[in-house]
């Protein structure tokens, strides 16, 4: 659970789902969780999302918004990327990794695509004190979840990884590249 930054309520995840009862993930097939929201005293319970796939690791921004991990499904598509929520429940928002492969990768060739952020998940994600996100990068399979550390700068935008163009202005920083994040690959550590 994360608390508002006024401390009037708690943010979390639940699978109980909503009047129907508990519902499954799409691809998962498991216990699909959305983020509700209760006061301490254990009253005023309200449901945030309503989605078919899971919303996770709630926290909170300074300002009032939730940021949270959300599975993203389609055909032959698997990715936990980052999202943000307005109190008011509106304005549910990208926030990154929103896709495995970038359009349009390089400026010559229309048809080429780049990793986005060059991990399949993006988790744990919370506002750093100078308003950018952290958050751990890592692969499907990746022991406990656990991968890289990486720095989100949210005013530049979109990541493209391996990109290196001279108009390019990188939006994330691997901040410990020598966790890797990648299941059978070495790493030194591992962030969770």
């Amino acid at each position: 659970p994360a608390w508002s930054p006024d401390g009037a309520w708690l943010v979390y995840a639940s699978t109980r789902g909503g009047a129907a009862g508990p519902t499954r993930s799409r691809k998962r097939f498991l216990p699909q969780s959305d983020l509700w929201r209760i006061k301490p005293d254990g009253t005023g319970d309200e449901q945030l999302t309503f989605l078919t796939n899971s919303e996770v690791t709630p926290a909170m921004m300074r300002e009032g918004r939730i940021i949270m991990t959300t599975e993203k499904v389609s055909d032959g598509f698997y990715q936990l990327s980052g999202r943000r929520l307005n109190w008011d429940r509106t304005d549910y928002h990208p926030l990154l990794a929103q896709r495995s492969q970038s359009p349009y990768g390089d400026p010559a060739d229309l048809t080429a695509t780049r990793p986005s952020v060059g991990y399949g998940q993006a988790t744990e994600i919370r506002e750093d004190l100078d308003g950018n996100f952290l958050v751990v990068f890592s692969d499907p399979g990746a022991k406990g979840g656990a991968g890289t550390i990486g720095l989100f700068n949210r005013s530049i935008g979109a990541f493209e990884a391996g990109r290196n163009d001279d108009a390019y202005l990188r939006s994330v920083t691997i901040l410990d590249p020598a966790a890797t994040g990648r299941p059978g690959a070495p790493t030194d550590g591992a962030y969770r």
